[in-house]
């Protein structure tokens, strides 16, 4: 299994390009120098550069047990990567890569037909200026020997397809359990935000489904989307 890679100069959102071949083709990438309408979890807006990487895999959703696992194994690809870069990267619950306590990338899973979509976002020369939500780095930031957004890609995509062929022989759980190790804020106290509500507690990690398991004193609430902050 090899991924073909198609590259655009400009698209609205690499994630609409990647939906609308979806119909047609599996394992693509779509890759584009600029989005002008880049979205990420919720809606949110991308805030991209052209130097910067947003690509969008198209994915047999048949593939996979479970949508979280995609995370799973983009997290794994992208470790794997960035440490014989000597980059260290960590996850956040429960799609963001993370860096020196700063964020360094997004995912975001759609469905498309019987297709899953994944795009992903990585900061690699320029982190945007996001005021008031969270603080942003880029892997330039940390090792200037960074390469260029396509050559990353290439590397990734050489990673995403042997884990791909591991999970697919072995299941979820030696990967997840690598994932446990590079996950933030296990034992701390956090807050999740869900539909317009904040719960606060002892963030106990992230569960095979893929939801998170947060405990406030004897009551314990297992979450499946939310936006994790530390206290």
């Amino acid at each position: 299994m090899k991924f073909d890679v198609i590259f655009f100069d400009k698209v609205k959102s690499t994630q609409i390009t990647a939906k609308k071949l979806s119909e047609t083709r599996r394992f693509v990438c779509i890759i584009a120098d600029e989005q002008t309408n880049g979205y990420g979890q919720r809606g949110n807006k991308w805030e991209g550069n052209t130097k910067n990487l947003a690509y969008s895999l198209i994915l047999p959703m048949s593939l996979f047990e479970n949508l979280y696992h995609v995370n799973i194994l983009t997290c794994m690809a992208w470790l794997k990567v960035l440490r014989r870069l000597k980059v260290n990267l960590e996850f956040k619950w429960s799609n963001d890569l993370y860096l020196r306590g700063k964020k360094v990338g997004g995912m975001l899973n759609e469905i498309e037909g019987d297709s899953i979509i994944n795009g992903v976002g990585i900061n690699v020369f320029v982190a945007p200026d996001i005021e008031g939500t969270y603080k942003a780095i880029a892997l330039r930031d940390v090792n200037k020997r960074i390469p260029d957004k396509k050559k990353l890609l290439e590397l990734f995509l050489r990673k995403f397809e042997k884990l791909i062929e591991e999970y697919k022989k072995d299941g979820i759980d030696k990967l997840l359990l690598r994932f446990r190790e590079h996950l933030l804020y296990i034992g701390e106290k956090v807050q999740i935000e869900f539909n317009g509500k904040i719960y606060k507690g002892k963030f106990l990690g992230v569960n095979d489904d893929g939801s998170c398991t947060l405990r406030s004193g004897i009551i314990k609430r297992k979450f499946f989307s939310g936006t994790l902050r530390p206290l």
